[in-house]
């Protein structure tokens, strides 16, 4: 949906997605290297701006563009969805970075604040397809608990795969995000980002 939430840290900004963004979004989800586990996508610029248009009318769907906070490079893209008002729950995804970008700890840090203390939800869920391990990993490592009892299945093309349920509550987030935000603070000092390509 259209709303106007944005986020910053360090050396990465969350901000809405907009018309203009549609050519990065393919470029993004075409790039054989990062697309496997995603949905195909049309190469066409106006589907992609259809595809924008259905989502700018859909309530509880927030959809976000990663960017480097001095130069506006988009890094990649983000969303958050299936917004639950009565559990104050929702879902993040469609998360997708470019192959040289590093800002995957610092985006994920921007989610749980914008979900935490923005959006004032209790917890924020993720599926993650079991074969997509780099990203399972990611979010064991960050410390996100797994819920074994609503692993699901899903349909990528005529495959099947099992997900992976984490689950993080916004007390688990309080309890961690010094720790995590100290991280991002020495990720970014020794990590300069990318200023090539916009």
């Amino acid at each position: 949906m259209r709303h106007d939430l944005s986020m910053s840290l360090y050396k990465f900004h969350l901000r809405p997605v907009t018309h203009d963004d549609a050519g990065f979004i393919i470029e993004l989800r075409q790039d054989d290297s990062r697309n496997k586990y995603l949905n195909p996508v049309s190469s066409k610029l106006e589907d992609q701006l259809r595809w924008l248009d259905i989502y700018f009318e859909r309530p509880g769907d927030f959809y976000f563009i990663i960017e480097d906070i001095e130069t506006r490079t988009s890094h990649g893209a983000v969303g958050i969805y299936n917004f639950d008002p009565t559990l104050k729950e929702a879902e993040w995804g469609r998360w997708i970075i470019r192959a040289d970008s590093t800002a995957a700890l610092e985006t994920a840090c921007m989610i749980y604040d914008c979900c935490f203390f923005t959006l004032d939800l209790a917890a924020l869920n993720s599926f993650t397809i079991e074969d997509n391990v780099r990203t399972v990993a990611f979010h064991d490592r960050f410390g996100v608990a797994r819920d074994l009892a609503y692993d699901q299945l899903i349909s990528i093309g005529d495959k099947q795969y099992t997900t992976i349920h984490h689950r993080m509550t916004k007390t688990a987030w309080l309890n961690m995000r010094d720790e995590k935000l100290s991280l991002v603070a020495k990720f970014a000092d020794s990590h300069p980002t990318l200023k090539a390509r916009g």
